[in-house]
């Protein structure tokens, strides 16, 4: 069987358009989001729900670390069926309900931010659909305006969710730092696929992979969530995400020599839990690939190192790396990653 152009694939173009989609979606946005910031203090918000599925529940989880650690607000997570199966009623007093989702079409997230309304919260949709329910629904839509994305697995619709949500953080935490980072990630972004021709050698080497984990901390646990899920739809890989701290209890018992396992690490406050998981995995005889910017990994020959940038952004150049990389794999091992056996684009759920 001929393999495919990699070039030619919808999943690979769209990851070379993040750079210029994070641009389009902050000019779309930011004075909306400085709107939106200002009603959050006004309205003396204390509280943030998200919902999402899929790749998008994984930006939230980016949402969560970045919105607790900058901005002080404690984030957590709806569960749609309370309502659509159980019909139970929430309390929303001072509280943000952000739903996110690509399509706009999920009827749970929809639910969601319906019910939410009508009890008093303060509503946000991000989609990259106008014209969708989900859009129409909340007090607020950001859209992303990154343009069509054909490929099933989502890439540019995720990092503009990502930089959305974080241009977002920014404003209600008032942080210069967070907004200066968040500034260099488009350069970060085309810097990161100047290494393009490695990230392809990188997958070639790992063909026979039939399993592995993706482990990280903190900030990077978004990278771990979204990589093993990247991994899974387009390569058919069996891949499982934790925090390291997680990994301790109980699933370290399956590391032996066997074992693949990517350690995603940008440096800085997770920096010890990353060294001593590291060394406890060489200790094991783990076949382990570092994606990281952390000197300390120089002399271990199977690391992958990322442009250099603070630990609040490198997850945009973690994860750019492994969609490249799953898209490479993918291609090495035969498959479309652009239509990847029982998925749709859309999916609908309740």
């Amino acid at each position: 069987m001929k393999q495919l152009d990699i070039k030619k694939l919808h999943m690979y173009r769209e990851i070379h358009q993040q750079a210029e989609a994070v641009l389009r979606t902050k000019s779309i946005n930011i004075e909306k989001i400085k709107i939106i910031a200002s009603k959050i203090k006004e309205k003396n918000i204390n509280n943030v729900i998200l919902s999402a599925r899929g790749s998008s529940d994984n930006v939230c989880v980016y949402f969560k670390y970045i919105c607790e650690i900058f901005a002080g607000l404690p984030c957590g997570f709806a569960a749609p069926s309370v309502s659509t199966i159980y019909g139970g009623k929430l309390k929303y007093d001072n509280t943000l309900v952000i739903g996110v989702s690509q399509s706009g079409a999920g009827l749970d997230i929809l639910n969601v931010i319906e019910e939410a309304k009508k009890a008093g919260a303060m509503t946000i949709a991000i989609t990259n659909y106008e014209t969708s329910l989900l859009a129409h629904a909340a007090d607020f839509h950001l859209y992303l305006g990154c343009g069509d994305e054909k490929s099933v697995a989502a890439t540019k619709t995720f990092i503009t969710e990502m930089y959305v949500l974080g241009l977002m953080c920014a404003e209600i935490a008032d942080s210069d730092y967070l907004r200066k980072n968040l500034d260099m990630v488009p350069e970060l972004l085309k810097q990161t696929l100047e290494e393009e021709n490695k990230i392809i050698e990188l997958a070639n080497l790992c063909t026979n992979f039939y399993d592995c984990y993706f482990l990280s901390r903190g900030i990077n646990y978004v990278s771990v969530l979204e990589s093993a899920l990247k991994l899974q739809e387009t390569t058919y890989i069996k891949s499982k995400a934790y925090s390291v701290s997680d990994f301790y209890h109980g699933p370290f018992a399956v590391v032996d020599s066997t074992q693949n396992i990517f350690l995603l690490h940008g440096q800085g406050r997770a920096n010890m839990d990353l060294y001593e998981m590291f060394e406890k995995l060489m200790d094991a005889g783990a076949n382990v690939i570092v994606i990281s910017n952390d000197s300390y990994f120089a002399d271990y020959p199977k690391t992958f190192f990322v442009p250099k940038c603070e630990e609040c952004v490198s997850p945009f150049v973690i994860i750019e790396i492994m969609q490249l990389f799953s898209c490479a794999l993918a291609v090495a091992k035969g498959n479309n990653p652009d239509i990847p056996r029982g998925l749709k684009k859309v999916t609908i759920t309740r």
